[in-house]
């Protein structure tokens, strides 16, 4: 019986470990996109289109809530690129004093929930979250701009 929850632990903690480097990684992709969307306002699918793989993968793993904010920041991030050019330095001020909210924070928050949960279990979602509205399909996405 110990041998059995000694394996389960260390396949939750596995299971956990994978999730944080996949949620890191989306963080170190869409970083450099903001910063991008504050510099420019001409949009280039390409540059986005790789976050969409990694996107795929929050499906497969994720919950429902950690699912939703990666969608919402991705959708977020389309919406910055239609704003005006602004330096980054005059944005990181206004950062510094909260006057822009950090675009990134609420996925990271799901992600830390997430983690905090005794066993996190594999979520299986519906069709009807997965063609969610709020996230951009990339053909949409090479419509833009």
């Amino acid at each position: 019986m110990a041998h059995r929850l000694q394996a389960r632990s260390e396949r939750v903690s596995l299971d956990l470990a994978k999730r944080e480097e996949l949620y890191g990684e989306f963080i170190e992709q869409v970083t450099p996109l903001f910063v991008d969307s504050v510099e420019n306002t001409e949009f280039d699918p390409a540059k986005i289109l790789p976050l969409y793989s990694v996107l795929g993968r929050i499906r497969l793993v994720s919950t429902d809530e950690v699912l939703r904010e990666a969608e919402e920041v991705i959708a977020n991030l389309l919406k910055w690129y239609s704003n005006p050019v602004q330096k980054v330095r005059a944005v990181m001020e206004q950062a510094a004093v909260h006057e822009v909210v950090d675009p990134i924070q609420p996925f990271a928050q799901s992600c830390r929930r997430e983690a905090r949960r005794p066993f996190p279990t594999l979520v299986k979602h519906s069709e009807s979250s997965s063609g969610s509205a709020r996230s951009p399909s990339p053909s949409r996405l090479l419509s833009v701009g």
